[in-house]
């Protein structure tokens, strides 16, 4: 890898906006994980209950 010294601004913005674009890949996957637990735990506890 380059020493950070070398890396142009081109290189680095690509970086950066891949970073960001994980970060908001990962933040949406969690969220509909989040949900889907919600909603298996609703059918398979409430749901006899009711």
């Amino acid at each position: 890898m380059k020493n950070p010294a070398e890396i142009d601004v081109a290189e680095q913005q690509r970086l950066e906006s891949m970073a960001v674009g994980g970060l908001i890949g990962f933040r949406t996957l969690l969220y509909k994980e989040v949900l889907r637990f919600w909603k298996v735990s609703f059918q398979t506890v409430a749901a006899p209950v009711l």
